[in-house]
């Protein structure tokens, strides 16, 4: 099983693949937009859970990385935040 690291954002975002035990496979910046993004996600080898941060969009982003990994998690932005707005955290997962 591999682990995906996503920072998403609508220009350009950046992805990391780690083996189970942590060892660095690939790191990317990919400029341009999403579907850009999907395409290169897609060569990603074997099973593979991913998790990124629930921004705008990110329910087209949770459908389409649904059809790709074994697992999706989509963590809210202020979840753990101290201040004012810190909520409880909110994570959306599919298996």
């Amino acid at each position: 099983m591999r682990y995906v690291g996503l920072d998403v954002h609508y220009g350009s975002s950046t992805y990391c693949v780690l083996e189970a035990n942590g060892q660095e496979v690939q790191c990317e910046t990919i400029r341009g937009h999403w579907p850009k993004l999907l395409d290169w996600l897609k060569v990603i080898e074997g099973p593979w859970r991913i998790c990124f941060e629930a921004t705008c969009g990110y329910g087209y982003l949770y459908r389409e990385l649904s059809r790709m990994a074994a697992q999706v998690v989509s963590a809210a932005p202020e979840a753990g935040r101290p201040g004012p707005r810190a909520r409880k955290p909110s994570v959306i997962t599919s298996a």
